[in-house]
């Protein structure tokens, strides 16, 4: 009995001390590794320090975010770096492919946008947007709420695509169109008007 009461307490240590090393690193010169390595152990810390329940469950998907988060903010740590590593081109390219030759934000924008307003089609378009962020956490609160029996399977892989994203966004760091925009990239003679709401 006294083993697992230690292996609890070790694992509410880890849980705890996950929590706050993302959010205490910089501050504290915490080397980035260290702090992810934290942050992605409390999942399974929080699993060994409470039965399984509902509660526990929703908490380790929160903890498993709060590592994503933390893994996808690090690179920001260095703009520079990050500036001389970010790829720009290539998104472009793509878009230009799907986009008949034009990416498809500045046909939207050039096409439903006036100067100086935002009219009701791009508000609707910016609401999609965000809505869109709670798509994968309300589909796993679906399957915790509906099928509690499939909300582990569901869950796992819902996040690991986020996880898979996060090393996807270290590797091959990718502008957004905005970044492109900004450094003239976008440019196909036209006055640019790229806007961000």
């Amino acid at each position: 009995m006294r083993a697992t009461r230690g292996i609890r307490a070790t694992a509410w240590v880890l849980v705890a001390t996950g929590v706050a090393l993302p959010a205490l690193r910089r501050r504290l010169g915490i080397p980035r590794t260290v702090a992810l390595a934290g942050a992605g152990l409390t999942p399974a810390a929080l699993c060994v320090a409470v039965p399984r329940s509902r509660a526990r469950d929703a908490a380790v998907g929160v903890l498993n975010m709060w590592a994503y988060l933390a893994a996808y903010e690090m690179p920001n740590d260095d703009p520079e770096r990050l500036a001389e590593r970010v790829l720009v081109d290539y998104p472009i390219a793509i878009d230009r492919a799907l986009g008949l030759g034009v990416p498809p934000t500045l046909r939207l924008q050039r096409t439903f946008s006036a100067p100086g307003a935002i009219n009701r089609f791009e508000r609707v378009l910016v609401w999609c947007h965000w809505m869109w962020f709670a798509v994968p956490h309300a589909t796993v609160g679906y399957f915790l709420w509906r099928a509690p029996d499939r909300f582990p399977a569901a869950a796992a892989r819902m996040y690991a695509v986020f996880d898979v994203g996060a090393v996807f966004y270290w590797a091959v760091p990718t502008a957004p169109p905005w970044y492109a925009a900004a450094w003239g990239r976008l440019d196909d003679g036209r006055p640019l008007r790229v806007r961000r709401m």
